[in-house]
């Protein structure tokens, strides 16, 4: 049992992506992890974000079956985040935090002309 509870608090690198849409500010930011082993028996992990100059983490999606969790912001800003593994035991410590620096809009691209009209008065 003691081994179960030591392996249980450890969490493995966590990787994101980000993907921005408009016209208002939303970004879905995609965390993974690598996942607990199996005989550790994790039932879910939680997701704790942070917006700086926060450093209160609070849990804003749990992932049930995959080691991939993607979360939303509406907000400009910097993101921090960590994530546990549960199980039925309890809940791991949280992992290392990762930082998503600067997430803003971006500048538009791709704009041409489609019509022109010319009057004469």
């Amino acid at each position: 049992m003691k081994n179960l509870l030591k392996s249980l608090f450890c969490l493995g690198l966590l990787i994101f992506t980000i993907s921005a849409a408009a016209p208002s500010f939303i970004a879905d930011i995609t965390l993974s992890w690598n996942p607990n082993p199996a005989q550790e028996f994790v039932t879910r992990y939680l997701v704790y974000q942070a917006k700086l100059p926060s450093t209160n983490f609070v849990p804003v999606v749990t992932a049930t079956g995959t080691n991939v969790a993607k979360v939303r912001v509406t907000s400009v800003g910097t993101y921090q985040f960590r994530v546990t593994a549960i199980n039925g035991v309890g809940e791991s410590g949280q992992s290392a935090t990762v930082q998503v620096p600067d997430i803003m809009p971006t500048i538009p691209t791709n704009v041409s002309v489609i019509s022109v009209t010319v009057t004469n008065q």
